[in-house]
């Protein structure tokens, strides 16, 4: 199975999701890679090398433009899932990643300015959807999530215009979850209660779509 985590937008959690993501399902006992797809920052590849030998050990390779749909299904053979982490700089790495994701997932912080980006996302994705069908189900994340109710409602009712699924599971805007890759961590390694809860909540939430989908 394999899960793209992309945007156009930088700045939007696409590294950190796709590390917490991978953490909780790796504690669950799924056999788990990311593949990274930002050659400026290469920040998930930077994370996997700080892991320590006491947690789950999470594989990450750098993959160009070029090569992410071939790593991609060479990957899925020796692993349950292979996480896409999306760059936002190449258009051509992100149409790859939607071209062979099965699901993906789309960070979006409580903004006007993420919304509006969105737009530019759904044409690409739109592209994709047209020859792949139901084999790839895009998937909206609310990340940074502020909790003023009413603009958190405004958010979710300006995302679900667009047509993509708006996830039940909501990321909060926590210092955890910048504090966690220093260490090449996630969350639910750490001393932070919501947090775990948020990123558990995270992984049950897809297993459900995933087991849907076979």
């Amino acid at each position: 199975m394999v899960i793209g985590i992309t945007n156009l937008k930088g700045g939007v959690g696409k590294s950190t999701i796709s590390q917490n993501l991978a953490v909780s399902l790796a504690h669950k006992g799924y056999k788990v890679c990311v593949l990274d797809t930002d050659l400026g920052q290469r920040s998930s590849m930077k994370w996997a090398a700080q892991r320590g030998e006491d947690v789950p050990a999470i594989p990450v390779l750098g993959t160009e433009a070029d090569n992410v749909i071939k790593d991609a299904k060479e990957q899925e053979n020796y692993y349950d899932f292979v996480l896409i982490d999306g760059s936002p700089q190449l258009e051509l790495a992100q149409v790859k990643t939607l071209t062979v994701s099965d699901i993906v997932i789309v960070p979006v912080s409580p903004s006007a300015l993420d919304i509006w980006s969105m737009q530019q996302f759904m044409a690409k994705y739109e592209q994709v959807k047209a020859v792949k069908g139901d084999s790839i189900q895009g998937l909206i994340l609310l990340n940074k999530f502020s909790g003023r109710m009413r603009l958190d409602r405004e958010v979710t009712e300006a995302l679900d215009s667009l047509g993509l699924k708006v996830m039940t599971t909501k990321l909060a805007d926590r210092v955890v979850y910048r504090e966690a890759p220093i260490n090449g961590l996630g969350v639910l390694e750490m001393k932070n209660d919501k947090a775990k809860k948020e990123v558990t909540q995270l992984a049950n939430e897809i297993l459900k779509i995933v087991k849907k989908k076979k």
